[in-house]
Parts: C-alpha cells; sequence; structure tokens
C-alpha cells in the first residue's frame, strides 16, 4: 500500500490518464457531434425501405384478392348459383387470405356467410358497391366483429349483364398472417412500428394489436396521407414522444402506409456508444493503473520503511518517531527530521483541543459535555455499588443585569473568581463545572442528603463575601437547586433537569439560597415560565398596554397631572400587572426595551391629547434603575420626545431612592434631563436609601410619598407624623408633594391641612385607558 501514498507514482499515474482522457475526449467529442446526424439519415433509408417493401407486399396480396375474384367470376354464373355458397366456404377454408366470405343480394340482403353468423343490415354498403362492376380491393367494408376488413368485393352477372349477387371475401387484420408477419419485422428496432391507415384515418393493420381499428386521422402525417401525400419528417404522436417517420400513399387502395423510429433510438445508439466508450476506458485505465503500480513498486523499494512508519502514526501511535540514520538516502534524513517534529506539534493539538472540547475556555472548569459524560459514569458506579451521587444547579441572581451594565469584562472576571471560590470549597469527591452563562454544575459523588446540605452552605456564606474587580466590591447571591440519584431521576438528563427546576424554585424564594428538587408541581413557577418565555414577544405583538391614573390639586380639585401605568395583556394569562412581571423584566434585562417604548408611548398619547384639546398637563413615567444605568438612557428620552414632537416640559420622570446607591451617575443623568427641560420626581419617598445631602443636590422637582404611609395615616400617629414631615421637607425646599394612594376623604383632608400639594388613588379615580380621559 505504501505506492499508493507515492507522489512520484501518482505523478506517473496522472500524466498517463489525462493523456488517455484526452484522447478519449476527443473521439468521444467527434462521436456525439455527429452521430445524431448519421443516426437520422440512417433512420430514413430504414423507414423508406420498410414503407417500400410494406408497399410492395401489399400491392402483392391486392393482386391475389383480385385473382381470387376474377377467377369467382369467371366460374360462378346464374346459372350455377346454387354451388356459390359451397365455393365460398372452400376459399375460406383453404385460402390464407380469406377469413370471412359473404353472399349479398343487390338489395343488400346477407344469403350466405362463413364462417361467421352474418345478419347486417348492408344497405349502406351495397349502395356504395354498386357503383363498383368490376372486381375491386378496398378496406371500406366493415363487419359487426371488433376488426377492420380488407378484401375483395366480386360482382356476378347475369346473362343481360345485370347484377344478381354480390361475394365479399374478406381477411381480419388483426388476424391476417402475412399484415402480422410483415409489420412485425425487426427492421425498425426497439419503439419503432409500421401501420396501414385507410382514406378515413382508421387503422387497418399495425404491429401493435391493440391499436388495430383505433382512428388517427388527427396525427398531422395521417393528414398527409389523407391528402394523398407521401414523404419523411419528424413528427410528434399524441403522446409526446418524437419520431421520424416515413409515409406512403397508395392511390389503387386510397390507403396509407407509415414506418417510424423513435428519436429516442438515437440516443439508445448514443448510450450503446458511450457504454462501448466507457468499458473501454475502464479497460484501459485498469491496464494503466496495473502497469504504472508495477514500475512504482519497483522504483520506490527503498521508501517502504519509511511508509510503514507513517502508516502506525496515521492509525493512531502518534509516539512513533522515525530514526534519522537512514542508510543509502542521506537526502531523506531532513523529510524525516521534519516528519518527528510533525508528529510532536500534532500531539501537543490533539492534547489542546481535546482540552477545549471537555473544558470552558473562561473558568478551565469541566464544560457541560464532560459533566454529562461524568454523571453518566457516575450513574453506571451508582448502580453497580447500590450508591447515590447529587447535581447542584446554581446559578448566579442578577448577573445579567450586572453584565450588560458594567460590562462583560467585569462579568467574565466575576465568572472566574467564581469559579475559584467553588473549587476551592467543595468536597473532594466533587467535580465543578460550568454549564454555560452564569450557571455552575457541582457533581457530588456518594453523597448523602447532609452532606450536600452542608456543601450549599458553605457555598451561599462564601458567595456572601464581596468580589475584588478592579479595585472595587461586587456582590452577587447564588440560588442553587439540588436533584439526587436514583431518587429523583434515572438518567443524566432527568437529573440535570430537576436541578434546573429547583434552582428556579430557589429564584422564586428570594434567591440566595438552596432547594432540593420535589416532584409536585409548582403554579407560580409554571407561570413565571410562561412570563419569561412570552416577555420577548409582547412588544413585538403588541401587548402592553399603559393605563393613565390622574393626580388632582387638593386644594381646589383640578386635574394637574397623569401617571402612565403599564399592563400586559397577555393572550392566555390576561391582564398582568407590573409587579408580576417588571421583576422578570429587570431580572432578564428586557427592562430597558420595555422602558423606551414605555417612555415613547406616554409622550405619544399626551402629544395626541394636546392636538384633541384635551388638556396640557404632564404625564408621570417610572423609571426602572436598571433603565436609568443604560448609557443610551438620556439619548432615548430626547429621540422620544422629538419623535413626537411633545414638549420637555409635559414628561416626568419619577425615579426611587434605590438610585441613590449609584449617586455619581444618578445625579449626573438627572441633571442632564433636566437641562432638556423634563420634570423629576422621586418615587415612593421615605421607603429606601436616600439622605438629605443627595435630596439637595438633586435637581428634583416632586417628592411623592410611599402609600404604605398615607394608608395607616389617619389611625397610626406615626405614620401621620412622617407624612407631615415629608411635606413639610417638600414645601422648604420648595418642592411639590404628592400622596399616592389616596382613597378616603379624611385622607385627602388631613394631606390638604398639612399644605400638600396633590395626591392621587381610588379616591379621585382608578388608572383609565387613554379613550376614558382624552
Amino acid at each position: 500500500m505504501y505506492v499508493l501514498k507515492s507522489f512520484t507514482f501518482w505523478r506517473i499515474y496522472i500524466l498517463v490518464v489525462a493523456i488517455f482522457i484526452f484522447l478519449l475526449a476527443a473521439i468521444f467529442f467527434i462521436a456525439e457531434r455527429n452521430l445524431p446526424e448519421i443516426s437520422r439519415a440512417h433512420f430514413q433509408e430504414v423507414t423508406d425501405a420498410e414503407v417500400n417493401h410494406t408497399a410492395k407486399v401489399l400491392s402483392a396480396m391486392i393482386e391475389q384478392y383480385t385473382i381470387t375474384g376474377d377467377s369467382i367470376q369467371q366460374i360462378v354464373t346464374e346459372e350455377n348459383l346454387s354451388g356459390i355458397n359451397e365455393k365460398v366456404r372452400r376459399i375460406v377454408s383453404i385460402s390464407p387470405l380469406v377469413d370471412l366470405g359473404v353472399v349479398i343480394t343487390p338489395e343488400g340482403a346477407v344469403g350466405f356467410s362463413y364462417p361467421y353468423e352474418y345478419d347486417r343490415d348492408l344497405t349502406e354498403q351495397i349502395e356504395r358497391l354498386v357503383q363498383r362492376t368490376e372486381v375491386t380491393v378496398s378496406s371500406d367494408f366493415i363487419t359487426g366483429v371488433e376488426s377492420p376488413i380488407i378484401g375483395t368485393t366480386v360482382p356476378l352477372y347475369n346473362g343481360s349483364n345485370e347484377i344478381h349477387h354480390y361475394i365479399y371475401l374478406g381477411s381480419f387484420t388483426q388476424e391476417n398472417l402475412v399484415l402480422d408477419a410483415l409489420l412485425n419485422q425487426k427492421n425498425l428496432g426497439s419503439g419503432g412500428y409500421s401501420a396501414v391507415v385507410d382514406q378515413n384515418g382508421d387503422v387497418l393493420a399495425h404491429a401493435l394489436r391493440e391499436r388495430v381499428g383505433k382512428n388517427i386521422s388527427d396525427r398531422p402525417i395521417v393528414e398527409k396521407i389523407m391528402n394523398k401525400q407521401s414523404g419523411y419528417e419528424h413528427t410528434i404522436n399524441s403522446e409526446g414522444n418524437a419520431y421520424y417517420a416515413s409515409y406512403q400513399y397508395i392511390p389503387e387502395l386510397e390507403w396509407g402506409i407509415i414506418a417510424q423510429i423513435p428519436e429516442s433510438s438515437i440516443y439508445d445508439q448514443l448510450r450503446d456508444f458511450r457504454s462501448s466508450i466507457w468499458n473501454m476506458a475502464l479497460f484501459v485505465i485498469v491496464s494503466i493503473t496495473f502497469f504504472t503500480y508495477i514500475y512504482a513498486r519497483k522504483t520506490l523499494e527503498p521508501f517502504v520503511n519509511l511508509y510503514d512508519a507513517v502508516d502506525k502514526v496515521a492509525e493512531g501511535n502518534y509516539t512513533k518517531t522515525l530514526d534519522v540514520n537512514v542508510k543509502d538516502y542521506p537526502e531523506m534524513k531532513n523529510l524525516i527530521v521534519r516528519f518527528n517534529e510533525m508528529v510532536h506539534n500534532f500531539n501537543q493539538s490533539r492534547k489542546e483541543v481535546e482540552y477545549r472540547a471537555n473544558h470552558d475556555i473562561l473558568t478551565g472548569l469541566p464544560n457541560r459535555y464532560h459533566i454529562e459524560q461524568l454523571l453518566e459514569q457516575e450513574i453506571v458506579t451508582c448502580d453497580e455499588n447500590d450508591q447515590s451521587l447529587a447535581l447542584m444547579f446554581m446559578d448566579l441572581d442578577r448577573f445579567k443585569i450586572l453584565n450588560d451594565t458594567m460590562g462583560h469584562q467585569i462579568g467574565d472576571q466575576l465568572l472566574i473568581q467564581t469559579a475559584i471560590r467553588l473549587q476551592q470549597h467543595v468536597c473532594e469527591n466533587c467535580t465543578v463545572g460550568r454549564l454555560g452563562g452564569d450557571e455552575f454544575l457541582i457533581l457530588s459523588k456518594d453523597a448523602s442528603i447532609e452532606k450536600v446540605s452542608n456543601i450549599a452552605k458553605k457555598i451561599l456564606k462564601d458567595m456572601a463575601n464581596p468580589f475584588i474587580i478592579n479595585s472595587k466590591e461586587f456582590f452577587t447571591s447564588p440560588s442553587i437547586g439540588i436533584s439526587v440519584y436514583p431518587k429523583d431521576g434515572q438518567t443524566k438528563d432527568d437529573i440535570i433537569k430537576h436541578a434546573d427546576t429547583a434552582m428556579y424554585v430557589a429564584k422564586e424564594n428570594g434567591g440566595n439560597n438552596y432547594q432540593f428538587y420535589t416532584p409536585e408541581p409548582t403554579n407560580l413557577l409554571s407561570k413565571k415560565y410562561i412570563i419569561e418565555n412570552d416577555l420577548r414577544k409582547a412588544l413585538k405583538n403588541e401587548e402592553f398596554l399603559l393605563y393613565y391614573q390622574p393626580q388632582v390639586d387638593l386644594k381646589s380639585g383640578d386635574l394637574v397631572g397623569l401617571e402612565a401605568l403599564i399592563r400586559w395583556q397577555h393572550p392566555k394569562l390576561g391582564l398582568i400587572p407590573p409587579m408580576d412581571f417588571i421583576p422578570i423584566a429587570e431580572e432578564t434585562g428586557y427592562i430597558n426595551h420595555i422602558g423606551k417604548w414605555l417612555i415613547k408611548e406616554a409622550c405619544r398619547q399626551n402629544k395626541q391629547w394636546q392636538q384633541n384639546g384635551s388638556f396640557y398637563i404632564p404625564v408621570a413615567v417610572n423609571v426602572s434603575p436598571w433603565q436609568f444605568r443604560d448609557k443610551n438612557f438620556v439619548e432615548n428620552i430626547k429621540a422620544a420626545l422629538d419623535e413626537t414632537n411633545l414638549d420637555p416640559k409635559y414628561l416626568e420622570l419619577e425615579i426611587t431612592e434605590s438610585m441613590m446607591h449609584h449617586f455619581i451617575d444618578t445625579i449626573d443623568k438627572v441633571h442632564q434631563v433636566k437641562e432638556m427641560g423634563i420634570k423629576v420626581a422621586i418615587d415612593d419617598f421615605g421607603t429606601g436609601y436616600s439622605s438629605l445631602n443627595a435630596i439637595d443636590q438633586l435637581p428634583i422637582d416632586t417628592l411623592k410619598i410611599d402609600r404604605s404611609f398615607i394608608r395607616d395615616m389617619i389611625t397610626n400617629d406615626s405614620k401621620a407624623a412622617i407624612v407631615k414631615t415629608i411635606i413639610d421637607l417638600g414645601n422648604n425646599l420648595h418642592l411639590n408633594t404628592i400622596a399616592e394612594g389616596v382613597e378616603y376623604e379624611e385622607q385627602a383632608t388631613f394631606l390638604a391641612n398639612q399644605d400638600c400639594v396633590k395626591a392621587q388613588g381610588y379616591l379621585f379615580s382608578k388608572p383609565l385607558p387613554p379613550e376614558q380621559l382624552g
């Protein structure tokens, strides 16, 4: 086999084969170019000869019919008419050209017929025959038998030279031995045939018997025969097949003869020719291969050892190297040295590929494929030793938000440090792997529930410590789901899926905890799955709606503003309040898309109210902390105002106190939107993180008092004091104060007495769709 790996062998072989193929192609090209035309000329010769031969045979057959008719006229007279029936019977019995004999009166009545009983009314035929006073041969006499018939009509005369009877001697064209032998000759090849038609286009005889009796007068060639023409041409039959056909009109019978060969015969000949060429080519190439191989084997004998060594490497023995001391061939030493280097480099590359196939490139941990392989192996071990194992599915809470807001480099560093912590704190029998994104798997062999719980607690405790990245502290927490084999599943896929399900339960419980898998369904988890899966399609499907809650002046009762509140009209779950999907949108990072749409839609609706002459008041829009941290936040606000042509003073942004955690970034963006003329309010004031210094530095317009204080202020003196303090703070800082969640007159009166400027709540109006406001 080493010869087949030699470049020298292939160079000689390809050269010889190329020369042969060139010559073969030249022959093939010439033949392909000329063979069709040669075939067409040959077809004309064959079909013309077939037509002429058929015409001669028909003429001879007709002449025989005429002779028979003449002899009958001479021997049958009116005096010996009694013997005519026996004469007809004898002729039919002994003549190969006669299948039917009929004696007919001048009035068209059948006096005698043999061998078939024939009582058909022949008046119409007699009217044609009466025109003939001589013996004639024709095909126009058609019997009741389902076959065309050809033969001779013999008029019999009395002494007064009047016709006293007719004798008809005919042959069924389907049974005529002469025609059958004639038309079934193989001169026309496979698919070719000849046929005889009469002046009406009826087939009298055909190589294919089932076509006898059919009318083909609509065919162009038959039409030409009916017009008394002869010739040769290319034609297409009713089935769409192409033929080369010769045709001849016989005047004395008013018949036509057709002989045709299918055009496909040309391609049959081409196919036969190609087959011969390919057989010859195969033989020559095999011969070339054999002799070239013998020559190359003899020439390349010194390289056998080298090829053997290469074969061993090719079989997977990557440690095999070659001896550089090659006797008698010093020029190959460099080749062998390079080969040894190639084997070494290949080994290095193979190890790196294997490592990359089984490990996560970022963290160096085993990847999903590797972990799944280990899990499958450990399941087999557990079955053999009657042991159990546990799989922990860990996900970092709010990682996507951190990754999107702080950048992928910070996110990657957090993942790397997480991998290091997990490897440092899990047990010796544990394997840590990265599933992808912020998801990790911890496989614990021969683990008890208590042991796994302790590992999970240790991870939670360690992950509570800050991550130091670029000299800054970052915090995250894990949600851990745990499934146990064989209790929670019999396959690796079941174990992974159930650990994943348990992890989602941990997230639903607020994150930063671990949960063991339980088979009981969780409706809340199912709903979250639906919301998370359908959230991205909601904007595209225009499922989000904005409702607007009026804000009123507590002194005058006038409408002074509106707050835009988003709703989700889900096709299956119905109207979903924001508290059910906004946290999920923030968790998945989709809140920026929703917030961008919300601001633009509120601006558009407010502008529409102004154009309708309804009112000119500001509309307040809630801004999520994650949306506010988007680097394009200010540009998105400006784009919404530009697209809707809304004056900025009619837009108010409500931010939460939690944004104070990022005070520098917050104050910068608040100043930018204020410079545009947009109003800014702090929502749910008094419930979050804030300081008087921060409020003093922020260019805000309004403090919104959280509904939790308003709800209990009439019955709770502490809550009433807080409300009064916030109102006094706002008034002293020249800020508007709006009370949320006002539902009773007592609440509104108390707020008005404390100089609260505005209020909103169900006392004044519930949130309304835009058509009920404008």
